[in-house]
């Protein structure tokens, strides 16, 4: 019989266990469900559309190299390729340019979802946030539009330099 974590349990665990502890249990329960010497990957291909950012993260890799936006043609090309080589789904990601128009995010998604027909993750975070704000919309209405041009998820990279501890530092 395999072990089911309630909700509240899981939740209890997620405030009060050390991630180490939790890291071991979620393994053992992984060893449980499938068999341990069997491991599957899933294939992504990122594609990084912009290299402008105008947060100035001290750790970005976008600070360096010349200023880029990728054309929609050159998206395509990359997915395809992608595509081609044997990626299930694309990770979009770039830099908050507020230069960058709401269409071609719309375009961008319709294209790699809803004609290449691969899953999309994309945009960290800070980069709906700047996009909702420079977009003058709610951010819960970006992502209903987003969602519904084909993004299938957002990563829960960059949110740190949401906090303001984070920004100050």
């Amino acid at each position: 019989m395999h072990r089911v974590l309630s909700k509240d349990k899981a939740l209890h665990l997620l405030k009060t266990a050390h991630y180490a502890d939790l890291a071991k249990d979620a393994h053992a329960l992984r060893n449980e469900l499938h068999n341990p010497k069997e491991v599957s990957y899933t294939v992504f291909q990122i594609i990084n559309y912009t290299n402008i950012c105008e947060i100035g993260c001290s750790f970005c890799s976008f600070k360096n190299g010349k200023p880029y936006t990728l054309e929609l043609e050159e998206i395509e090309e990359q997915a395809r390729q992608a595509k081609a080589r044997g990626a299930v789904g694309i990770f979009l990601q770039g830099g908050v340019n507020s230069e960058i128009l709401l269409g071609y995010y719309f375009q961008v998604l319709e294209f790699l979802a809803k004609k290449l027909k691969m899953p999309v993750r994309g945009f960290s975070p800070v980069e709906l946030f700047h996009l909702a704000k420079a977009k003058d919309i709610s951010l819960n209405a970006l992502l209903k539009e987003l969602k519904f041009m084909g993004l299938s998820s957002v990563p829960g990279a960059g949110a740190e330099i949401m906090t303001p501890r984070m920004r100050k530092i």
